[in-house]
């Protein structure tokens, strides 16, 4: 259905629904590439799951921890001349700090006054995330789409 790619990355085993969280994330490292998304697809492993194409695009660490954020079992396949020249199976980071903030808009960390001294940190628990100034858990049914518009510097 769709092209092999000759550069880039394939973002695989991520979970029905939550690549189009993704490709908003990396929108500035994708702007002027080719970018797919196929949704729902079948997966002997997972049921279904979303797959993302970014044609001639380079990730960093902190894109691969927003990326575990919403696919904490995916496998990140960096594309060289149409082989694979290594897969990448991103982790759950134990802590989340002052890559997001959080979610909760009463939390002080997003106060105009005080978001310039404080520095947002969110601890994995066994539910998903808690935040150290609120204490608000964020479970993988609530978190992502909070996330999605609260990326620390946008």
């Amino acid at each position: 259905m769709v092209n092999r790619l000759k550069n880039g990355i394939v973002i695989d085993h991520v979970v029905s629904g939550k690549g189009i969280h993704i490709i908003t994330l990396l929108a500035e490292k994708t702007a002027g590439h080719r970018v797919i998304l196929l949704q729902h697809a079948e997966s002997r492993k997972m049921g279904t799951k979303d797959l993302i194409k970014l044609e001639d695009v380079k990730l960093e660490d902190t894109d691969l921890q927003f990326i575990s954020l919403f696919a904490p079992n995916a496998t990140v396949n960096f594309i060289e001349n149409e082989e694979v020249v290594r897969k990448h199976s991103v982790k759950a980071p134990e802590m989340v700090s002052g890559l997001i903030r959080c979610p909760n808009a009463r939390c002080i960390t997003n106060d105009p006054g005080e978001a310039e001294f404080l520095v947002s940190r969110l601890k994995r628990v066994k539910t998903g995330y808690i935040c150290d100034y609120c204490e608000q858990v964020w479970t993988t049914k609530t978190y992502p789409d909070g996330w999605s518009a609260n990326k620390v510097g946008v």
